[in-house]
């Protein structure tokens, strides 16, 4: 994972600021998740639309966002 964080930082994230967010499930669903891609691709997709409804107010109040557009790249890792 340190290498793909690392790729990640230099060769995909724009020069912008970057505000990184973690996004933690309960074990219980964690099996789900591992096992079923789909259910995967639909909980990380609101989980990644929540996180961007939640910043969108902040970020486009600040001159660096007004900038870049005020664009919310999102990217989901599942560590297993």
């Amino acid at each position: 994972m340190v290498e793909t964080a690392a790729h990640m930082v230099e060769h995909v994230f724009p020069a912008v600021a970057v505000r990184p967010w973690v996004v933690v499930f309960p074990k219980r669903l964690r099996y789900f998740l591992d096992r079923d891609a789909d259910c995967l691709k639909r909980v990380a997709g609101i989980a990644m639309g929540e996180v961007q409804r939640a910043t969108a107010g902040a970020s486009t109040s600040t001159a660096a966002a007004s900038r870049s557009g005020g664009c919310c790249l999102c990217t989901a890792l599942a560590g297993r």
